[in-house]
């Protein structure tokens, strides 16, 4: 991912680098990159302030609201 950085892993197989939120004093912002090994899930969950997503290689399925999306690299949602 980020050489050097601190990865958190959010379930199995998908890793976290935050790299803007409170840590740098940022208000209701947080930006990070997130890595899927092939196959892996992240459950439905929410979080305090919008999110965007940004797919940068791969595909994805992103359910918002109810509504699935596939993601193909450089689509945002």
């Amino acid at each position: 991912m980020l050489k050097g950085a601190q990865v958190i892993e959010l379930d199995q197989g998908v890793q976290c680098k935050v790299l803007v939120g409170g840590h740098t004093k940022a208000n209701n912002l947080s930006t990070a990159i997130v890595a899927f090994d092939a196959g892996a899930v992240l459950g439905s969950h929410t979080h305090p302030v919008a999110e965007s997503i940004t797919l940068l290689t791969g595909q994805a399925i992103v359910e918002v609201d109810n509504r699935r999306y596939k993601l193909y690299p450089l689509d945002n949602i």
